[in-house]
């Protein structure tokens, strides 16, 4: 379980604070809808999720996304950073 020892900034204004880390580092096969619907509601839910992408986080639901989740993302990413920029995407 990840505590919030090291919080960023922006955490200050995250729904989650204050929130049981278990509902979003919970076993990552249970289902974790209760968590995406905290942030669904969250003002910081973006940067959140760009903090975890950026770092990689391997755990837990950030910014709404889940670990599979995070893990399209990046390789959706750099998938896009791969193609030449003359050619033309369809």
């Amino acid at each position: 379980m990840r505590y919030w020892a090291d919080r960023p900034a922006w955490h200050a204004f995250a729904l989650c604070r204050g929130t049981d880390p278990a509902l979003f580092f919970g076993d990552p096969y249970e289902d974790n809808s209760e968590a995406k619907k905290v942030c669904r509601q969250c003002a910081v839910r973006e940067v959140c999720l760009e903090y975890a992408l950026a770092r990689p986080e391997k755990h837990g639901v950030w910014g709404g996304v889940s670990e599979a989740g995070r893990k399209k993302i990046l390789r959706q990413r750099a998938a896009v950073r791969r193609v030449p920029n003359d050619t033309v995407l369809v």
